[in-house]
């Protein structure tokens, strides 16, 4: 037997797995308001076909059975992305059809929820239903573009945090050989000399994936292609001299496996949740042995 729930206490229970939430008259506010939650769409994490058919078993993926599903029940949807990694994640990130009940959490934020949210909790196989949220792009606390090795405002020790937390030691013999580690976040600028200045198979930046495209500013279309490259935001730039940059440099720096091979998978601009879940099956998929993200305090309770 399973416990039927009312739409409103489906949208309660995610507002509750995040923050506090407090009553709010709806006329009160705007759906223009801004809020980290992408209007009405939802990631869904499905089981295997099996358990989305019952007692029945299907020839169909488990992502058609969902739709069969949706259909039957007469709720509307668009699929904008699905993920099929059996064992990692089986689901989709679609748009329903209407706004239904609000909740307004303590900080100022909203989430619109629709009763459909209700009726795809009860179709059998179904392991969650989340929210899609809005991801800003890491910024630094502080920055300033160095060209001189002399320049006053570099540290007179690169290298401490090496000694500090024994990379130095690490360094008498490996350097990240073999390994491949996969970079979600801003993109790189594969071009600078200390990253090899070359993209590409045989290269230290082995390949990638731009997700977003050039002008993504988390309300417009995705324009995804094969090129990581970025010139403007730089941190993932960033992170990619701390893991590989090569030691022979004028500057003194050098990066912690600087010998590893290193995949930028670009994701900001801005972005969202149903993107870095591409990008986290994209490099699980690629093979990578590590996979960074530079989030800040998004991420997953589960």
């Amino acid at each position: 037997m399973k416990l039927s729930l009312s739409p409103t206490w489906v949208c309660l229970a995610f507002a509750v797995a995040s923050s506090s939430f407090a009553a709010v008259p709806i006329s009160s506010v705007s759906k223009e308001t801004s809020s980290r939650y992408v209007p009405n769409q939802y990631i869904v994490e499905m089981a295997t076909v099996q358990g989305l058919g019952g007692k029945r078993s299907y020839s169909t993926s488990p992502h058609e059975e969902l739709y069969r599903n949706l259909r039957k029940r007469g709720i509307l949807f668009n699929v904008t992305k699905e993920y099929n990694l059996p064992n990692i994640m089986i689901g989709a990130s679609m748009q329903l059809s209407s706004f239904d009940v609000l909740i307004i959490l303590v900080y100022g934020e909203f989430l619109w929820c629709t009763q459909d949210v209700a009726e795809i909790t009860e179709i059998v196989g179904v392991q969650a239903i989340r929210p899609v949220i809005k991801v800003p792009a890491p910024k630094p606390v502080s920055q300033f573009t160095v060209s001189d090795p002399k320049d006053s405002r570099l540290p007179p020790d690169t290298l401490s945090t090496h000694r500090m937390t024994g990379v130095d030691k690490l360094h008498e013999g490996s350097f990240g050989q073999g390994i491949k580690i996969g970079i979600i976040d801003t993109g790189i600028d594969y071009t600078h000399p200390v990253l090899g200045n070359a993209y590409g198979p045989g290269n230290k930046i082995i390949g990638g994936y731009d997700f977003v495209g050039d002008a993504f500013t988390g309300a417009n279309a995705l324009v995804p292609d094969d090129d990581p490259l970025d010139q403007c935001a730089g941190h993932g730039t960033h992170v990619a001299g701390i893991i590989g940059a090569d030691a022979d440099n004028a500057f003194g720096i050098s990066g912690v496996p600087s010998k590893a091979s290193i995949a930028a998978y670009r994701v900001f601009g801005s972005t969202s949740n149903a993107v870095i879940v591409d990008a986290l099956i994209r490099g699980y998929n690629d093979g990578m042995d590590i996979l960074t993200l530079s989030l800040g305090g998004v991420g997953w309770m589960d």
